[in-house]
């Protein structure tokens, strides 16, 4: 008894071995399959593809609908045998009819995110296979004793394909965790970023799926880099969700390959009326009779949609040849919402480059209201400061010393240039802008990067060969049509320019204080009371000039003493002239000078002032 015990427990086990083998040959068969397809899926023709797809769903639909076939044995004795319902249950089209579709649609996805896995993404779909075995083993182990004799191994195959999926899918999670975020301005930045797997495919059915796939992905991406920041779960669903068929089909054929050649014959064989072969093992099992209605419904499943598939890709491919718009394009347009704008010839992205434009209008407006708050002080104490030096200068002008320098000046042919910067000295004497430079030079700086921000954004918009069909509108737009988003900022460094002050530091204070003296200087010659120095002084020279043909007159009436006293007489006399008119103009048109002089500050104040309005 015992050496048929043993001679037992050893075929089991040779068995079983062999199984794993078979196993491992298949899966091995699959990878290669897979491989093949990344490396050459994009250069196979229509039919070439519609074979490989009908295959692979063939496979995965195994997986699917194994247990549910065998489960149906389980259900027989609820029912009279001949009876209707006992008919339906028998009945398997409508299981393989939905298993197949599911397998169908996954093996969709798995031909997208083939081309699309990296070497680590291979890594971990490779690990699944090692993993597969495991997980039935452990799970044999747990709860395969919770299952009758002839539901174990349908039992156990269809929870390891499970929670191969959810290895899958943890491992995917993971390693969607160590990319990187990338932030995509728009969805087309994305859907351009997201690689297009059959973009030179000459079947137009896959260039048509790789449209709508690449969408998907954009989009996801699109929606994570928003979501990044304030949900990383979120993101990572997601992400993941992007994975999720490829991961199931990938599941199921693991799946599909652990079953058994009798266990395969049973999905298509009648049931058995009995429990009793399945305490056997698989050699020693009698065989139900075949079904054949079953298995041409099987072998018509991928026949079907072999048709299918080519007839749709000829469909597709006459389309396109006519240039009419697809769904698949016209769903991709309105998904990615691209819409053109053509500046100077050049196409960008309009719904970036109004994101840019608003944002820049937004801290510009910022940066201006800042700008006036603490700028418009310091103007008007600059300002207020060159007005109390009004009198300052016309007290020095209104002095004999003063005048004489401008006679010298005259005589010299400079008085209009010694006279402006005689005023622009006494206007600016004791006048601190250092204050208003570095908040100037500040400002000028933000405000420039500003303006560089918005050019770069501006720059990274522009589109280069979008295909028209992506196009949801396009306009033709004026450049000067962003020029109003960067007023404000223009007009800060204009104020800074007025001056004297750049984005670049180091400005001097003293710099900055000479630019405005020169703006203030230009227009304060342009009034009347400049015009009426300059002809005073004239006629100062006019009264030397008679004082001198005095002194001319008394020499030589008294000879040489003489001489001396008239050069001495001629001297007093021009003096008193000279002092006598400088009396006579400040109290005719000292406060006239005064107010004119005073205008021509408030005029340069409120033209600065008006640069921060």
């Amino acid at each position: 008894m015992s050496i048929v015990m043993n001679h037992s427990e050893k075929l089991s086990k040779e068995l079983e071995v062999r199984h794993w083998a078979c196993y491992a040959a298949k899966a091995a068969a699959l990878f290669l399959l897979l491989g093949a397809f990344a490396v050459f899926g994009s250069q196979m023709h229509a039919f070439g593809v519609a074979v490989l797809w009908a295959l692979l769903s063939c496979l995965s639909a195994l997986g699917y609908a194994y247990f549910h076939v065998v489960r149906k044995a389980s259900q027989r004795f609820l029912f009279e045998s001949g009876r209707q319902l006992s008919r339906i249950n028998s009945g398997r089209t409508l299981v393989f009819g939905i298993a197949f579709v599911v397998a169908a649609t996954c093996a969709f996805g798995l031909f997208c995110d083939v081309l699309r896995w990296n070497a680590l993404e291979w890594g971990i779909v490779a690990s699944s296979a090692i993993f597969y075995p495991v997980a039935y083993c452990v799970l044999l182990r747990l709860i395969g004793g919770q299952f009758a004799e002839e539901f174990r191994q349908p039992g156990t195959t269809r929870a390891a394909i499970w929670v191969t999926i959810g290895y899958l899918c943890i491992a995917f999670l993971a390693e969607s965790f160590a990319v990187p975020v990338v932030d995509y301005p728009s969805a087309y930045e994305a859907f351009a970023a997201a690689q297009q797997e059959f973009g030179d495919s000459p079947v137009e059915l896959l260039r048509q799926l790789g449209i709508l796939s690449s969408v998907a992905e954009g989009m996801t991406n699109w929606g994570t880099s928003q979501a990044a920041d304030t949900s990383p779960y979120l993101y990572a669903g997601m992400k993941i969700f992007l994975n999720a068929l490829s991961l199931a089909a990938v599941g199921s054929m693991l799946g599909a390959c652990s079953i058994s050649k009798t266990e395969l014959r049973r999905m298509f064989a009648d049931f058995t009326d009995d429990t009793a072969d399945y305490t056997a093992n698989d050699g020693a099992r009698s065989k139900p009779a075949l079904r054949f209605h079953y298995v041409a419904v099987g072998a018509c499943m991928p026949v079907l949609l072999l048709v299918l598939l080519l007839c749709v890709n000829a469909h597709l491919q006459d389309a396109s040849d006519r240039g009419e718009l697809s769904f698949v394009k016209s769903f991709a347009s309105n998904a990615v919402n691209l819409t053109v704008c053509v500046i100077d010839g050049e196409p960008y992205d309009a719904q970036v480059l109004q994101a840019a434009r608003d944002e820049a209008s937004s801290e510009l407006e910022k940066l201006s209201t800042e700008a006036k708050e603490t700028l418009v002080p310091l103007v008007n104490a600059s300002f207020d400061a060159r007005i109390d030096n009004i009198d300052g200068y016309l007290d020095d002008y209104y002095s004999l010393p003063a005048d004489y320098e401008r006679l010298v000046n005259l005589v010299g042919g400079n008085v209009e240039e010694f006279a402006a910067q005689r005023l622009q000295e006494k206007i600016d004497s004791d006048i601190d802008d250092s204050e208003l430079a570095l908040k100037l030079e500040e400002y000028s700086a933000q405000s420039q990067a500003i303006l560089d921000r918005f050019e770069s954004a501006k720059a990274s918009s522009k589109i280069e060969e979008v295909p028209e069909w992506l196009m949801k509108s396009k306009d033709v737009v004026d450049a000067t049509l962003f020029d109003e988003t960067i007023e404000p900022d223009q007009k800060l460094l204009s104020l800074g320019q007025r001056f004297g002050v750049s984005a670049a530091a180091g400005t001097a204070a003293g710099v900055a204080t000479k630019a405005v003296s020169k703006k203030l200087i230009e227009r304060t010659v342009e009034k009347q009371f400049f015009k009426n120095v300059v002809s005073r002084i004239t006629s100062v020279l006019a009264s030397r000039a008679a004082g001198g043909v005095v002194g001319a007159a008394i020499g030589t009436a008294a000879g040489p003493v003489g001489t001396i006293l008239g050069a001495a007489a001629g001297t007093a006399a021009s003096i008193g002239v000279d002092y006598a008119l400088l009396k006579v103009d400040e109290s005719q048109n000292r406060e006239s000078y005064k107010e004119q002089i005073t205008d021509a500050i408030e005029e340069e104040r409120a033209e600065v002032l008006s640069l921060l309005e």
